[in-house]
């Protein structure tokens, strides 16, 4: 057996190997593809049961249910998977949320551009985490050089520094 098996799917490794426990013949395996159990070997389109319009939007455990798969996390990983291959999977989470297709006309043009806006939000929340991240790993590599004092000095300009910059987020 392949040292494969253990790594985390989906992550450096796209090609898994793993054993069948019937037969022990090698099974090779993409993360998305391994969703459903060996016994079901037909893909699992999400796509093809959403509906058009926000207003049908379908929870992730009604998604669950009807596809059979494992878990939310596998159901993301299938969403992105169609994703990649240019598929218009919309999601929201008002009306307590789900995944549909874009309706026809204006009214998907705004549900495009509704989704596309999230999106970027989410995306720059997550850009500002990284730099205030960044900042305190030099904040810290600086400290553990003493650089222009000790390290208590240089915790206090951190903690200033964090909350000069917390300010000027507000």
């Amino acid at each position: 057996m392949n040292n494969l098996m253990n790594t985390r799917p989906g992550i450096a490794v796209p090609e898994r190997v793993r054993e069948s426990k019937t037969t022990g013949e090698a099974v090779k395996a993409s993360a998305c593809n391994n969703i459903i159990s060996n016994s079901e070997r037909q893909q699992v389109f999400v796509s093809s049961l959403l509906k058009h319009g926000a207003e049908r939007a379908i929870s992730t455990r009604e998604l669950l249910r009807m596809t059979g798969i494992k878990s939310a996390r596998l159901l993301q990983m299938q969403i992105a998977h169609e994703r990649e291959r240019s598929v218009v999977i919309l999601s929201t989470s008002r009306n307590g949320g789900g995944y549909f297709l874009p309706s026809f006309g204006k009214q998907g043009e705004y549900e495009i551009s509704e989704f596309i806006n999230t999106l970027r939000s989410r995306a720059l929340s997550t850009l500002k985490i990284i730099k205030g991240a960044k900042r305190a790993l030099k904040y810290s590599q600086m400290a553990q050089l003493n650089i222009g004092g000790g390290a208590d000095a240089e915790d206090d300009r951190f903690k200033k520094q964090i909350n000069r910059e917390q300010v000027q987020t507000l």
